[in-house]
């Protein structure tokens, strides 16, 4: 059984349509829902509803987005986007229509833990890389001969596949090297 946190860590959605107009990428509810009900594992469902609500004179639309998944809970993220009372050239249903899809996408980002920022996690073409502490590249920097290299090597094996420590180890080595030529 899947369970919500990988639920979490399978959907990725990127920003797949563009706005020629605006020139900046952005995904769709629809995209989301259906990356969502792909993952969901077997006997889980996803719901959608919709409230108008007032907020300091505004009106907003209120999506809630909720996932529900046998044996563990139901996981729950509220989106909202604000309904004008006019916009040029749209009728009414068109604008609720707009807020309410606006709505329904941040709901179900919101409960995806999708990033909305202007770089897109989900989009990335190199994982995350943790930036190395400066005291491990001193403590390369400063070794005396190779088997301090060593030393320094084995007692980092955490960053053993950064590549900056990498870089240090091989620059450090190449110039260790050299000075017992």
């Amino acid at each position: 059984m899947t369970s919500f946190s990988e639920l979490q860590r399978k959907v990725h959605v990127g920003k797949d349509k563009k706005n020629e107009f605006g020139g900046y990428s952005y995904r769709t509810a629809e995209g989301i829902l259906a990356a969502i009900k792909a993952a969901l594992p077997e006997g889980a469902y996803v719901t959608l509803t919709e409230d108008i609500t007032e907020v300091a004179g505004q009106i907003f639309v209120k999506s809630t987005a909720t996932i529900y998944v046998p044996d563990e809970a139901e996981y729950t993220a509220t989106g909202y986007a604000m309904h004008p009372i006019t916009k040029k050239g749209m009728d009414p249903s068109q604008i609720t229509g707009a807020a309410s899809s606006y709505a329904r996408k941040y709901a179900l980002a919101g409960l995806m833990a999708l990033d909305d920022g202007s770089v897109d996690p989900d989009a990335a073409k190199e994982p995350y890389q943790e930036e190395l502490p400066q005291v491990v590249l001193d403590a390369v920097s400063g070794v005396l001969d190779m088997d301090g290299l060593a030393k320094v090597w084995t007692g980092n094996k955490q960053w053993q596949t950064h590549p900056d420590f990498q870089k240090a180890k091989d620059k450090r080595k190449a110039e260790l090297e050299r000075e017992a030529a």
